[in-house]
């Protein structure tokens, strides 16, 4: 299954707080469904996002704490879309979506699934393949 390795707490938004762009240096052909892995690593500076503080508001208190998992495939979701963000922007300057970010390739995210018993797997850079068989 084509996954993506995401920092925390990324893959959380895009699972669990309807984060709809992911922001990336560089494009996918890929369309379809996706598995939605937390490496290892934190963003620290995204717990300052405002998009990330007002989606922790939001949140389901049985969703928080996969918002701590790390090296988990949280859930599923499908790209439907790959655009720049220059291919986005509004005439008042803003982007597709409050997820959007500048000078990025904007995966445009839909239908967030979450697994019941997030699973254990080694993540990879990129786009990578994980096995099926859980």
């Amino acid at each position: 299954m084509k996954s993506l390795t995401l920092k925390a707490p990324w893959g959380w938004a895009i699972i669990h707080a309807g984060k709809d762009i992911e922001n990336r240096t560089w494009a996918t052909r890929h369309r379809g469904t996706i598995w939605v892995h937390t490496g290892q690593g934190e963003d620290s500076s995204a717990f300052e996002a405002p998009a990330i503080k007002e989606a922790l508001l939001r949140a389901p208190e049985r969703t928080q704490g996969h918002w701590f998992l790390r090296g988990f495939v949280l859930g599923e979701v499908d790209v439907v879309d790959v655009h720049h963000a220059e291919e986005c922007r509004k005439p008042d300057g803003s982007l597709c979506s409050p997820w959007a970010e500048n000078d990025q390739y904007h995966w445009r995210l839909k239908n967030p699934r979450a697994f019941a018993c997030p699973f254990p797997e080694v993540g990879k850079q990129g786009l990578w393949e994980a096995p099926v068989n859980r």
